[in-house]
């Protein structure tokens, strides 16, 4: 199915839009922070793999941060149908219902798999949208081995001293923070991270009435979780030359049929 209009409201930057789609490629051209962003953020909101709601929105997901104002995102398809995810809707029997509905009737999380979006990168990696849930059944899972990691330690043969991995990899994890990540030269050969960081310094400093020797900058990279929450599962299809991430919530299908069954 394709979306044949777009309609948002009072979501972040949006006070209203109305878009009819092209049904062949459409391109949304603008300067800086115009609205662009938030226009996606509002398609993938209803279209994510995790069935939406408005339990962890917060005052600036709302236009001009006002929780008076409602949002609502209307998705046209080609099949004549239309998925909302709004505040306030009123079904078919006039009751005032909130969160997620197809043209004014309850849908079922296993309904609205018919209605998905993906992102196509520049690398020609096609992936939905992962959700980074510590709580989802995936996520509690990949936090009990991170907790193991944490525990864990390397005997050195040589010398017999015991080290925990969490400090080896913190330790590496450092090497590529400074020998990669944080050694950027520019065509002048300036170390212009280092150039960053050192105004980031300063104007933290001075905005907050404090020297600048009480202020560093680093990446939060050292807690493992950080690296076990990117889990993806990739599926090559050889005919496109093309990778897929395989949706989260088949994934969290697949786990929950492997514990309960």
């Amino acid at each position: 199915m394709k979306i044949t209009r777009i309609i948002i409201e009072n979501f972040k930057s949006i006070s209203h839009i109305d878009i009819k789609v092209s049904d062949k490629i459409n391109v949304f051209i603008g300067g800086n922070s115009v609205g662009k962003s938030n226009i996606f953020d509002a398609i993938n909101w209803p279209l994510g793999p995790i069935y939406p709601s408005f339990n962890s929105t917060i005052e600036q997901d709302h236009y001009l941060g006002e929780l008076d104002n409602k949002i609502k995102i209307r998705l046209y398809f080609d099949n004549d149908k239309y998925l909302e995810l709004a505040e306030e809707w009123v079904d078919n029997r006039g009751s005032v219902k909130s969160g997620l509905n197809l043209s004014n009737n309850y849908i079922t999380n296993e309904n609205r798999q018919a209605y998905s979006s993906a992102y196509l990168g520049i690398d020609r990696q096609i992936l939905d949208y992962l959700p980074s849930n510590r709580w989802s059944l995936i996520g509690r899972i990949l936090l009990e081995i991170n907790k193991l990691f944490q525990k864990e330690e390397i005997i050195n043969e040589e010398t017999g001293e015991s080290f925990f991995k969490s400090d080896i990899f913190k330790n590496k994890i450092h090497k590529i923070r400074d020998d990669l990540l944080f050694s950027v030269k520019d065509e002048d050969g300036r170390e212009i991270m280092k150039e960053f960081i050192s105004i980031l310094q300063k104007e933290s400093a001075k905005q907050l009435n404090r020297t600048e020797e009480e202020f560093s900058v680093d990446l939060n990279l050292y807690d493992p979780w950080n690296f076990y929450r990117t889990l993806q599962l990739i599926v090559k299809e050889p005919e496109t030359d093309m990778q897929f991430q395989a949706s989260n919530l088949g994934m969290a299908n697949c786990f929950r049929q492997k514990v309960f069954i």
